[in-house]
């Protein structure tokens, strides 16, 4: 979970959990005294990492919310580089998921209602193709944008669609 915990030992030493929050809090209702854990020593940077590799690797999550996730966690790392390096990502898969915040708004609003409705493959090639062509592209994303959040419209078929617009 992304919310510290931080919890006095018997041996004076404050610790904070970075992962595994849920556990904990599980092992404190059934009455535990004592949980199994690794102890390591982390800089905000490593917390940082853990936390939100620990949230990526939740399934319930979509592409957007994982975005939104490394968004967040980018400002605690020195490059890209390493806010990859530190998640396991390659740099294409990290760019995959930081295009989202390139897409127009109208989308980016709609997602924060619906974070299902593109996955990152989806948003990096709708990226790509309005990188190139410009606001004629916006407006025709625009213009299929109803169909695609409808469910009338695959995601896969965006780019395809909107080249197509382009051509006539």
């Amino acid at each position: 979970s992304n919310r510290d915990t931080s919890t006095d030992s018997s041996d004076g030493i404050n610790y904070q959990i970075i992962a595994g929050e849920r556990r904990y809090r599980a092992h404190q209702k059934l009455g535990k005294e004592t949980i199994k854990a690794i102890v390591i020593e982390a800089t905000d940077a490593d917390m940082a990492a853990f936390a939100l590799a620990e949230n990526i690797d939740r399934t319930d999550l979509t592409a957007y919310e994982i975005a939104v996730a490394i968004q967040n966690a980018e400002p605690m790392f020195k490059s890209k580089s390493s806010l990859a390096s530190a998640l396991g990502l390659n740099r294409t898969a990290l760019y995959k998921y930081l295009s989202f915040f390139k897409l127009p708004a109208f989308v980016v609003d709609d997602l924060e209602i619906r974070p299902d409705i593109l996955g990152r493959d989806a948003a990096d090639a709708i990226v790509s193709l309005l990188a190139g062509a410009g606001d004629v592209a916006v407006r025709s994303l625009e213009n299929i944008w109803p169909r695609v959040k409808s469910g009338d419209l695959d995601q896969g078929k965006i780019v395809g669609t909107i080249e197509a617009a382009l051509k006539h």
